[in-house]
């Protein structure tokens, strides 16, 4: 359970870099893609394997893990540190 806990603050700490950085639609696209998961997971878990209450707390783990992987996959291979903004930017003026 302590590596779901700690997965689950390396997601939402590098969705926030992610987006202080411009890059909002997709770590939103990938929150939306882990929650719906998340959801549909926990319904087979919980009503069709007859798991209980357990079975909601293991999708919503595994949820956070899935989601800290994505963001570390991101961080370390995607495209979030080139600019978003062409041209030459003069703020102030």
């Amino acid at each position: 359970m302590a590596f779901d806990i700690f997965l689950g603050y390396i997601s939402l700490t590098f969705t926030t870099i992610l987006q202080s950085v411009g890059e909002t639609r997709k770590p939103a696209l990938v929150n939306c893609i882990v929650v719906g998961l998340n959801i549909l997971r926990g319904y087979i878990l919980t009503f069709i394997l007859n798991a209980g209450s357990w079975g909601i707390w293991f999708a919503m783990a595994l949820s956070n893990v899935i989601g800290g992987v994505a963001s570390l996959l991101w961080i370390r291979y995607g495209d979030w540190n080139k600019p978003i903004i062409k041209g030459d930017f003069k703020g102030g003026e």
